[in-house]
């Protein structure tokens, strides 16, 4: 007899994740019916969030700089759509390499949709690429088409990672046990290099509220059944301690 899913829903500026009844919400902090489960997939949402803090940043710029209400120094804009192409970028990647497989390999017909959505992503990244670097002072129409291109960037990337947790998410839950999971969670990581964490794990904590934040580093805290899982996951709390 199959198992019914448990559901992610959106909430606010939060995020539920029912039966484990988990909740990144708008004040911070996981919520949880069952406080003895911690899954190890959770973590996710804080990335999630932390790529949805900056997608709505950096469009609140956009549309700020197309309507002339806010005057915005082009230079630190670009910098962090580059950083923001890179954290996608290893996010996505590790996915296609580490999460989707394993599931496929337990759930068939689910994760090549998503590796899809990857490669439209990309293009989408791409062509406000392009724009930025075709920018002049002279071009009056460029804030305009930069407003456009970051709304659809941010419109497909909020649309896919909310899938993910609708769907992807639940069947990892299901499928898989802590312990398999918090492996998972290690590959991932690990398949970012180490010179991107540094950039990566600082951005992450200071993207989520500090009791997010400290919520996170107990989902990294080794109190999961399996040794190897232990350590791994307690390498992973230090260095976000640090």
């Amino acid at each position: 007899m199959a198992t019914s899913l448990p559901e992610i829903q959106q909430c606010g500026e939060g995020v539920i994740l029912s039966k484990s009844a988990k909740r990144v919400g708008s004040k911070g902090g996981l919520e949880s019916e069952e406080e003895d489960t911690k899954s190890p997939i959770l973590i996710f949402l804080y990335f999630h969030k932390a790529i949805r803090n900056e997608l709505d940043s950096l469009h609140r710029l956009a549309l700020a700089f197309a309507t002339g209400h806010q005057n915005v120094e082009i230079k630190p804009l670009f910098q962090r759509y580059r950083f923001l192409r890179l954290v996608y970028k290893y996010h996505s990647n590790a996915e296609d390499e580490v999460i989707f497989p394993a599931l496929d390999n337990r759930v068939k017909n689910v994760a090549n949709s998503y590796s899809l959505e990857h490669k439209g992503e990309s293009s989408l990244f791409d062509q406000l690429f392009e724009l930025l670097n075709s920018y002049t002072q002279s071009n009056e129409s460029f804030p305009r088409e930069l407003a456009s291109c970051t709304g659809a960037l941010q419109t497909s990337l909020s649309q896919h990672m909310a899938k993910e947790e609708q769907q992807v998410f639940p069947l990892l839950i299901e499928k898989f046990s802590v312990e398999e999971q918090a492996s998972l969670i290690w590959q991932f990581i690990c398949s970012i290099p180490v010179n991107m964490l540094a950039e990566f794990l600082p951005w992450l904590s200071s993207s989520i509220l500090p009791v997010e934040y400290q919520d996170m580093l107990k989902l990294f805290s080794p109190g999961w059944k399996g040794r190897r899982a232990q350590m791994q996951l307690k390498v992973m709390w230090i260095i976000l301690r640090f």
